[in-house]
C-alpha cells in the first residue's frame, strides 16, 4: 500500500511472477495498483493528501490510522463505495483528529507497544500521543 499527496491510495498486487507467465497473458506489463482510493475531507473542501500509514500487526478488517500533509492523524476505511449515481465522492475518512500545533506533513506515526489504544505522531518540533479508544 502506498499513499501521496495528491490524495490517492494506492494498494499494489505484489506476488512474485516469471516473465513466462507475463509474456504469456500480457503483450506489454504496465505496474499499476490492483485498487486506488481517492481521499476527500470530511467537511468536503476538497482532496486530502497522506504522509504516512499505519497498520495493526494482527489486523483483519480494512481500517487503518494515516496523518495527513496537515499533521492531522485519521481513521480511514478504504473499503467503502461511493454512494448513488451521482456521488463519486466516498466517506473513506471515518474520523479526524486535528492537531492544534502543527500544519506539517508527520514525519513518524507509531502505535505503542504496550497499549493498542495508543498512538504517537512525530512531529518537527513535537511529538503527540493520541488515545484512539475514546470517541470524542
Amino acid at each position: 500500500m502506498s499513499c501521496s499527496e495528491d490524495g490517492y491510495i494506492h494498494i499494489w498486487d505484489t506476488r512474485t511472477v516469471t516473465v513466462e507467465e507475463l509474456s504469456k497473458h500480457i503483450k506489454r506489463f504496465e505496474w499499476i495498483p490492483f485498487l486506488s482510493v481517492n481521499l476527500y475531507k470530511q467537511d468536503g473542501s476538497g482532496e486530502v493528501g497522506l504522509s504516512k500509514i499505519l497498520f495493526h500487526p494482527n489486523q483483519d478488517n480494512t481500517h487503518f490510522f494515516a496523518t495527513s500533509e496537515e499533521g492531522d492523524l485519521m481513521l480511514i476505511d478504504w473499503s467503502i463505495k461511493p454512494v448513488g449515481e451521482d456521488t463519486k465522492i466516498a466517506e473513506n475518512v471515518r474520523l479526524t483528529r486535528d492537531s492544534e500545533r502543527n500544519y506539517r506533513p508527520t514525519l513518524a506515526l507509531e502505535r505503542s507497544p504496550f497499549y493498542d489504544d495508543l498512538v504517537m505522531t512525530i512531529h518537527d518540533f513535537h511529538f503527540a500521543i493520541w488515545k484512539t479508544s475514546i470517541e470524542t
